[in-house]
């Protein structure tokens, strides 16, 4: 779809000069987008520096009575044993078929995976639906910079926001799985996480996806 110029009332779609355009709604999502991949990025890099990081300090005393132990460096907060290791005994737990914590995360990661999904899908089709239900159509030629009715405004905001749900569903899981990854010690926890920064990253919000989503609505 080509972008064109059109003034205020020529058609349906664009008819208020302080309404929101698609480039300002685009560059919102985006905006949002960076944050939460960051989020999930900055957490992911505390959580493998404190398992794995070589900087030494107290963190956790290793004893609970606090007499004498020797305190956890950040590269012993977090290992095979789990958060509060307690030897071997600990990491034989942690492989037995008895674990099932490290598997909770992978199931959210496959339920987030299938919602994230399902229901922008939804709300896409809702939203669309429901500005058909006004009667207004948009240009074939839309104007990304140009202001839209309250309508139209509504209904790129709530395509967008069917984007950002997608995405937050998406980080929801991967912060789970770093908690997880924290607690079990588990390093394949490390992959859903990454994969939901993935999802999330792969979705940030473009014109030229959400010209292509008002396609059909517009004036034959």
């Amino acid at each position: 779809m080509s972008s064109g110029n059109f003034s205020g009332g020529q058609f349906a779609g664009f008819a208020n000069p302080g309404g929101v355009t698609i480039k300002s709604a685009v560059r919102t999502g985006q905006f949002i987008t960076l944050a939460l991949a960051k989020g999930v990025i900055f957490f992911a890099a505390i959580v493998l520096f404190l398992s794995w990081g070589e900087v030494a300090g107290p963190v956790v005393p290793r004893g609970g009575d606090g007499g004498g132990d020797a305190a956890l460096a950040p590269g012993d907060v977090i290992a095979a044993d789990g958060i509060n290791g307690e030897g071997p005994a600990a990491a034989q737990r942690q492989s037995t078929p008895g674990n099932w914590l490290p598997w909770i995360g992978v199931a959210v990661f496959a339920v987030a995976a299938i919602a994230g999904v399902i229901a922008p899908m939804v709300m896409r089709s809702w939203a669309i639906h429901n500005f058909r239900q006004t009667g207004q159509q948009l240009p074939m030629s839309i104007d990304p910079e140009m202001p839209l009715t309250h309508e139209a405004g509504q209904l790129v905001t709530r395509l967008m926001a069917s984007t950002l749900i997608s995405q937050a569903i998406f980080e929801g899981a991967g912060f789970l799985n770093l908690v997880l990854l924290m607690v079990t010690g588990q390093i394949f926890l490390v992959v859903p996480a990454l994969l939901a920064v993935f999802a999330i990253v792969v979705q940030c919000p473009r014109t030229s996806t959400m010209l292509d989503r008002l396609e059909p609505l517009a004036r034959a």
